[in-house]
């Protein structure tokens, strides 16, 4: 009995052991419960984090006389906030490869003035706040404003529903049903509804069913269950189905999917899963990924469908931010203004010694794709605020009058046909406070970004700074998005998290 009780202790070692190692080595690292206490005894509590993120490498400084443009394909995803949001309120360690600069600053609004064209761009620089040997330059872009009633020919949905046994509590499968029921109530009552789940098989709930006909709808999204694997492709199969089958010509036809991404049945890989969606986005019909969940979370397959799939991506962490995404920034979310968004900055060589693009890592283009009209690219919805930050070094003795041109590349989604937006920057140059407050703003989260990515070009950056900067921000109390910033920074400095 001695001999059996050592053999199942050295047992419940090693698996402790292995587990470590696992663990340490895993994209996810420790959840809250294993952090706070790996071990009960000989045996761990808790749920391993199984998380996944593609891997971002910082980009690094390009030498003007090598490279004076950067290309990049522009989107509204906005999932990396919210996500790194829900890690820092449950304690979690924070996956630098979850933290994408471009999406934190895109969560936001900016002011930027009208130009009446379908983009308007204005432009800033300062010194970089934690590196007061370079230069920030901010650039926020802006599309003109449409709304869902605009389609004239109405609006074509299919929800599609992840009701797979991973889904299966209040904040996933609980958060979608209510996240469901609240963008019905923004439909019109003409809008064509279709409901789609998928588990280890796939069911179409109802095909072609009026918006109007709001009680069936919310019954039929009530009487949903999680069970089950999850054959996600085979989902998506049926939800194109049923939107080619009710496709509304000179409507909004688009899939919303509603999961935590963790597809086990079907296509499981991510080279697999861009070249089936790539297919789907050929038939006229967007995609809108909506991630829900924690602990299995698949970020590459939702960041994967979205990128490929003419769509966008959020993450929805509660009933608040489902309300922001589905409700009051819908026609940002399902109105396209502008298809295959490409944007190219050309920086003065005369000026400019040297840039780096802070984020955008996973969309960045070549100069040969920037200029194919063919060029898969992101998309672009209504009145939806873009901010691109760089980070420069001058040229000796050099002064910032005439930094960079601004050139994007886009379609009209109505038409197809090839348009182009121009904006020369110049005598943009001020002393950083004496900025706008979206260009102080967007440095603040940017040097919040650094210091969360323990970055290699973070220099003299210090969460004292970013909280300092804030504090002194008016909008960081009139709007309440950037409010929850600053006390997300506040957190991140008393619980430090970094």
């Amino acid at each position: 009995m001695k001999k059996l009780k050592l053999t199942a202790i050295a047992f419940c070692i090693s698996l402790a052991v292995f587990a470590s190692c696992s663990m340490n080595n895993a994209v996810g690292g420790w959840n809250g419960a294993y952090r706070d206490a790996a071990m009960e005894g000989l045996g761990f509590y808790g749920e391993m984090d199984g998380e996944t993120y593609f891997e971002l490498e910082e980009l690094p400084f390009v030498n003007t006389e090598n490279e004076a443009e950067s290309y990049f394909s522009m989107d509204s995803n906005t999932a990396a906030y919210p996500n790194l949001r829900r890690m820092i309120n449950e304690g979690q360690p924070i996956n630098k490869n979850a933290v994408r600069t471009d999406e934190l600053l895109n969560y936001f609004s900016y002011s930027i003035p009208d130009s009446g064209d379908t983009f308007s761009a204005k432009a800033e620089l300062s010194v970089a706040p934690w590196n007061s040997e370079n230069y920030l330059l901010t650039v926020g872009v802006k599309t003109k404003e449409t709304t869902l009633e605009r389609y004239s020919q109405g609006n074509n949905i299919v929800f599609l529903i992840d009701v797979s046994g991973s889904m299966g509590a209040d904040n996933r499968i609980g958060l979608v049903k209510q996240s469901f029921k609240m963008l019905l109530g923004n439909l019109n009552e003409n809008d064509v509804v279709s409901i789609v789940t998928y588990a280890s098989g796939v069911r179409v709930v109802c095909s072609g069913k009026k918006a109007g006909d709001r009680s069936y709808l919310e019954n039929k999204i009530d009487d949903l269950v999680a069970y089950g694997a999850t054959n996600g492709t085979g989902g998506i199969e049926k939800a194109y189905e049923a939107a080619e089958r009710n496709f509304i010509a000179g409507g909004n036809n688009r899939v919303i999917i509603a999961t935590d991404g963790d597809f086990n049945v079907g296509l499981s890989t991510t080279g697999d899963l861009k070249e089936f969606i790539q297919e789907k986005a050929k038939t006229g019909v967007y995609l809108t990924c909506l991630g829900f969940g924690m602990g299995n979370y698949r970020d590459d397959m939702l960041e994967t469908l979205a990128r490929h799939g003419n769509g966008n991506f959020a993450y929805i962490d509660s009933l608040t931010e489902a309300k922001k995404v589905l409700v009051d920034e819908m026609d940002n979310s399902l109105c396209v203004v502008a298809k295959d968004v490409k944007s190219g900055i050309s920086f003065n060589k005369e000026v400019v010694d040297a840039y780096r693009l802070i984020g955008y890592e996973n969309k960045t283009i070549t100069k040969e794709d920037f200029e194919n009209s063919d060029t898969d690219a992101g998309e672009l919805g209504s009145n939806t605020a873009a901010m691109i930050c760089y980070e420069i070094k001058l040229k000796t003795g050099a002064y910032p009058e005439s930094v960079a041109d601004i050139k994007i590349k886009y379609k009209d989604p109505s038409t197809e046909e090839d348009c182009e937006y121009f904006k020369s920057f110049v005598n943009i140059y001020n002393d950083l406070g004496q900025t706008s407050e979206d260009h102080r703003f967007a440095a603040a989260v940017v040097e919040f970004s650094l210091l969360i990515r323990d970055s290699k070009y973070k220099a003299n950056a210090s969460i004292e700074a970013v909280l300092q900067t804030l504090s002194s921000l008016r909008c960081c109390t009139d709007d309440e998005y950037k409010a929850e910033f600053r006390q997300l920074v506040a957190k991140v400095s008393e619980h430090k998290l970094i």
